[in-house]
């Protein structure tokens, strides 16, 4: 019976995906590259059809089956495992091209010579936010040569954009990056003459790299001394470098759009976090807030080789995000101003229109909105039974524990299904890419 279910709400998930799929393909096929036509997130009408005609198999599994056993659950969790695994052994097609800006530019994508743009003091921070946190600093010992480059994935371009804009370079495709659910990426990558100019330009609003920016920005060509400063570079890599500096709203909304994150719970709480591999730049960018915004953020050590930021409390992340937004945030803009204005009333269509906007860290992991509201209903019938059983009513919360159980078992179930059908959607979009691009 588990299996035909199974095989029922498959073919579901097909017919689901197949108008899309084949719109993907003609995307790729054509060289346009659409970050909003990859998301397996985003519900087309005849999606939104076949996803209440899941829900009614879903229904019907549970007349026919009753409960669902923990074994059950086991073995669906096991599938989507298996199709974890496979996912990371699917390469993406190699990038031809990227949108961005509302055009497509091919790549690699060298602009037309033109003088250089000036650069606010504002813009200079936010760089320098975002090149703490991605950009990358190397020399060459051998040759007088240095460069500046900077990663994000392909539907993240407009950031590698604002850097080529004002500093000149080139972005170009790596290869081979895109596996399974991790995307490919595009990188910004700037050379010689040109690197110095921006390293000078980056260093004075910088922290976490202030001293590999100074190296690169006074590069030397004796080759001895190319050799030395090689030497600092490489060693400035494996310590915290991070140096005093003036912090701004800009630099924090430029380190929150590179290695931050906004979480926004299924009961509407709102998240702010920061990480680093060093703490030091952490702690500037608390003190700052707290001077400047009154916020109250705690730094954590994770692991060896990582510490985060975070801000818990609900105002306090409305009120930091909404300045980072005035001051410039861009790459994570949508999901601020989607947190910022929600509600408990809110909360589950915020969700899912934040799912749509975030990368694919949690892909398969997310509640829907009736998972939420399973959430919810589960966790007020534990407070009655804590509330039974303070009042010595064993009985009644003996009886409201069982139906506990049953509702966990379900929430277990679903979630496992949804993540199921999520990863077999995805499977069949990479699958088809890969097919068309041949």
């Amino acid at each position: 019976m588990f299996a035909a279910q199974g095989r029922a709400l498959r073919l579901l998930s097909q017919a689901k995906i197949q108008h899309n799929l084949c719109h993907l393909g003609a995307v790729l096929i054509r060289g346009k590259l659409d970050s909003s036509a990859f998301n397996p997130l985003n519900k087309t009408a005849g999606q939104r059809t076949a996803s209440t005609a899941t829900c009614a198999a879903e229904q019907s599994f549970e007349q026919r089956a009753g409960t669902t056993s923990d074994e059950t659950i086991d073995v669906l969790r096991r599938e989507n495992k298996l199709l974890r695994s496979e996912l990371a052994e699917l390469r993406w097609p190699q990038l031809h091209s990227f949108q961005a800006r509302g055009r497509h530019y091919p790549l690699p994508w060298h602009p037309p010579a033109k003088s250089s743009v000036a650069l606010s003091k504002a813009d200079l921070q936010y760089l320098s936010g975002v090149f703490d946190g991605d950009g990358c600093a190397l020399g060459c010992a051998s040759r007088s040569t240095c460069m500046l480059s900077m990663t994000q994935s392909y539907d993240h371009a407009e950031v590698l954009l604002l850097f080529q804009d004002s500093f000149g370079g080139s972005i170009c495709s790596k290869r081979n990056s895109g596996t399974g659910l991790t995307k490919p990426t595009l990188q910004w990558q700037v050379y010689g003459a040109k690197a110095r100019l921006a390293a000078r330009d980056l260093s004075p609003h910088s922290s976490t790299k202030r001293s590999q920016l100074e190296l690169i920005a006074d590069w030397p060509n004796d080759p001895l001394q190319r050799i030395e400063s090689d030497k600092k570079l490489r060693l400035l890599k494996t310590q915290d470098s991070a140096a005093e500096f003036r912090c701004s709203w800009g630099y924090c909304a430029g380190f929150l759009d590179a290695d931050g994150c906004i979480w926004l719970s299924p009961t509407g709480s709102v998240f702010v976090q920061f990480s680093q591999k060093y703490p030091t730049v952490l702690e500037h960018i608390r003190n700052f807030m707290a001077e400047q915004a009154g916020v109250t953020a705690k730094t954590y050590q994770c692991n060896a080789n990582l510490f985060t930021l975070r801000i818990t409390k609900d105002s306090d992340s409305k009120r930091v995000l909404k300045c980072m937004l005035d001051a410039g945030l861009r790459r994570k803009a949508v999901q601020a101003s989607l947190v910022v204005s929600s509600t408990h009333e809110s909360v589950g269509h915020v969700r899912e229109a934040f799912a749509r906007c975030v990368g694919n860290q949690n892909f398969g992991k997310r509640l829907d909105e009736d998972g939420i509201a399973r959430s919810v209903r589960i966790t007020n019938l534990q407070m009655r039974v804590r509330y039974w059983k303070q009042k010595g009513q064993t009985e009644k919360a003996a009886t409201v524990s069982k139906e506990i159980q049953v509702l966990q078992c379900k929430h277990r179930f679903l979630k496992a299904q949804l993540e199921n059908r999520q990863l077999l959607e995805y499977r069949e979009m990479l699958q088809h890419l890969q097919f068309n691009s041949w």
